[in-house]
């Protein structure tokens, strides 16, 4: 059977570094400063190549101006033109080699192309100049998951949370998403008694949110606890209809139950919803196991 555990879609914490305009003195061209404020404001209003445009404005303007190149780095990541921005950071680090947000922001760059132990050198790399930036330890702790150190998955995660949790007004997304994360590097290394309760916080914090549920509902199928991984990946497909892994998973559970129309239902959904989003390796694991509960479902007297 497949196995029901899955990656959480993980989210990158990224860094932009804000300038005050400053007119010093009059002259005819527009300042720096005023290019890098254009697009920062471009950047918050997700206007990428807008950003890119009144960043590259601001070199041409002040070829030393750090921020500009950095925070086109930023931009460059949101269009995924990596290597852009990998080139637009390092010309930062070697402008102010002493601002944590550059290495942070090459490293998500490195991340992104899957180029993780180098990501992970600069993330080590900005938290010699930021030590307390929970983000940094986050996107660690991504990119050592990446590559199999969980634990140092873990560790990295801890540091993020007890930063994060003394941060006022923490925004709950964030939260959710670091407990899950560590949830899910915990039930990686078969830590599964760990792992609930990091999914039960993330659940916690963001009580809308369809993927802690799921996640917890992978880890009771292991405790081989259906009933409530049944209504945990219920109550996913409640706060997400087109959650298809869940109704995949929800049909497994229904089989293994012996609930065999409700089975049927969702894996015809499930498969339903994958052949329409391009993902036939998993429609075509679906039909054998569809055949199979029909005909279990046919010999029922």
């Amino acid at each position: 059977m497949k196995q029901l555990f899955a990656g959480l879609v993980l989210f990158l914490f990224l860094s932009m570094v804000n300038l005050s305009p400053a007119y010093g003195e009059e002259a005819i061209q527009i300042p720096a400063s005023a290019w890098l404020n254009v697009g920062l404001t471009a950047e918050e209003a997700e206007d990428h190549w807008v950003a890119i445009a009144a960043f590259g404005q601001a070199i041409r303007q002040d070829k030393q101006l750090a921020l500009a190149y950095g925070n086109r780095c930023v931009a460059y990541i949101h269009v995924a033109e990596h290597d852009l921005a990998i080139a637009d950071c390092a010309q930062a680090i070697a402008l102010e080699p002493q601002r944590g947000e550059f290495y942070l922001n090459r490293g998500v760059a490195e991340f992104r192309q899957g180029k993780f132990q180098q990501a992970i050198a600069d993330y080590d790399l900005a938290l010699k100049r930021s030590p307390q930036d929970f983000r940094v330890l986050y996107n660690r702790g991504l990119a050592q998951a990446e590559t199999g150190d969980y634990r140092s998955a873990i560790a990295s995660y801890d540091q993020a949370l007890s930063l994060f949790q003394d941060v006022s007004n923490s925004p709950s997304d964030r939260l959710n998403i670091l407990y899950s994360d560590r949830g899910l590097a915990f039930a990686s290394v078969g830590h599964l008694e760990d792992a609930t309760p990091d999914f039960e916080a993330a659940i916690a914090a963001k009580p809308d949110g369809s993927q802690a549920y799921y996640n917890r509902a992978c880890v009771c199928h292991r405790h081989g606890q259906l009933h409530t991984a049944l209504a945990d990946f219920t109550q996913a497909l409640a706060l997400d209809a087109q959650f298809t892994d869940a109704a995949m998973n929800r049909g497994l559970v229904h089989y293994q139950l012996g609930q065999l129309d409700a089975a049927l239902a969702d894996l015809h959904t499930a498969a339903s919803q994958y052949r329409h989003q391009g993902q036939m390796a998993h429609y075509h694991y679906l039909l054998p196991l569809i055949e199979t509960v029909t005909a279990a479902s046919k010999s029922i007297v």
